[in-house]
């Protein structure tokens, strides 16, 4: 449709008869976005004319063709759920994968939030970065499946609702322009390097143990971003001392792990739902209640019991009316604790435990700010979200 083969059109339904939200990429990057009815003719005309307006370089002719082709299959899709006579297919459950992260032998996604600005006003949405196995690079919206060259069709679940427009993504915007176009791909020795040089910059560790300790923390963090290769991932526990610079360690960690959630005060309920609705990698310091006797902490228990191991779930009845209905809330992803009196032993088992001690007087590392150097932290995870999309399972 244009001179650049990297003009892409995505359609969002987000209601019946044909209505959603269009949008179109170059490149990656957002160049009109709409929401119409993409079975109504003028909505198309519309769209079209506000797409190829500063744009010389489409070709008008075959951006109708392709509308046209996306009507045509949303009306055959609405034909098709109404027919009374249609006998639903039974869906292999190995190809249902996780909407944030997922690793195939054919492909493999990142889902990332976005801003645009829709009708005058900032609004988020997710799109979804795929890797495919002959190298090739693209960009399309979050939907509900991706068909394979195969002919099998990949279905993603659980579809998030849309971020909030404020949102800041973890991989920058330039970062995945040039991914886009095929940027090399980072150096996986020389990224290991840099994070432990990082992390050694910021917090004091025990002078014989500080290179193995800051390994084990990078390796951690890169962990995050391709644990679903994983039928299991260890948490991490960092114990010590009041004082000992465990919320330190959090807050470089929340620098650098996937899809961050930080949190000393979290509810079981809001955990479970949080991570089913947009996974990510907890941290979550303070964490002596886990000891407790109280109904909310042996939920939280038993959420991080289960959640170290793919397929883990937190399983509630929800009330759907005048009865009740067994939910499952997937909890499975990378977790970090942080507390002065340990673990119970049960968890303690799932942790790669990491002591803590008190910096010197004279070390100068607790005075660093930790923010001061927002580059640093941006092309590191910049290169880590390459690399994540960079090797097939």
């Amino acid at each position: 449709m244009t001179d650049s083969p990297l003009l892409k059109l995505s359609f969002q339904r987000n209601g019946k008869a044909g209505k959603g939200i269009l949008s179109a990429t170059l490149g990656g990057e957002a160049v009109h976005t709409d929401s119409l009815n993409i079975t109504a003719a003028a909505d198309r005309t519309k769209f079209a004319r506000a797409l190829c307006k500063g744009r010389p370089g489409i070709d008008r002719k075959a951006l109708d063709k392709e509308l046209e082709t996306l009507a045509a299959a949303c009306i055959g899709d609405a034909k098709g759920a109404s027919s009374a006579n249609t006998q639903p297919a039974a869906v292999d459950v190995s190809r249902i994968v996780r909407p944030e992260q997922f690793i195939t032998s054919e492909v493999i996604g990142l889902a990332v939030a976005e801003t645009i600005i829709m009708d005058g006003k900032p609004v988020g949405r997710w799109q979804l970065y795929l890797r495919w196995a002959d190298g090739r690079r693209e960009v399309r919206a979050l939907e509900h499946s991706i068909d394979l060259a195969t002919g099998v069709r990949l279905w993603i679940h659980p579809l998030p609702s849309p971020p909030s427009a404020n949102i800041v993504p973890g991989w920058s915007a330039a970062a995945r322009r040039n991914w886009l176009e095929d940027a090399p791909e980072p150096d996986l020795a020389e990224v290991f390097r840099r994070l432990c040089g990082a992390i050694e910059y910021f917090i004091d560790f025990p002078p014989d143990e500080s290179a193995a300790v800051a390994e084990t923390l990078a390796l951690w963090a890169m962990l995050t971003y391709v644990f679903h290769a994983w039928p299991a991932v260890p948490y991490l526990y960092l114990g010590g001392p009041l004082g000992s610079g465990k919320s330190r360690v959090f807050d470089v960690l929340l620098l650098l792990v996937f899809r961050p959630l930080a949190s000393s005060n979290i509810t079981a309920a809001a955990l479970f739902r949080t991570l089913h609705e947009r996974g990510g990698t907890l941290l979550m310091d303070e964490a002596e209640r886990l000891k407790e006797t109280t109904p909310d902490a042996g939920d939280l228990r038993s959420i991080l019991l289960a959640g170290y191991k793919h397929g883990g779930k937190a399983t509630r009845l929800e009330a759907v009316g005048d009865t009740f209905k067994t939910v499952e809330f997937d909890c499975y992803g990378p977790k970090a604790v942080a507390c002065i009196g340990g673990l119970p032993p049960a968890l303690a088992s799932r942790c790669i435990a990491v002591m803590m001690f008190r910096a010197a007087p004279d070390s100068p590392k607790p005075a660093r700010r930790v923010d001061a150097e927002p580059k640093r932290w941006a092309g590191l995870r910049d290169d880590l979200h390459a690399l994540a999309l960079g090797t097939l399972g």
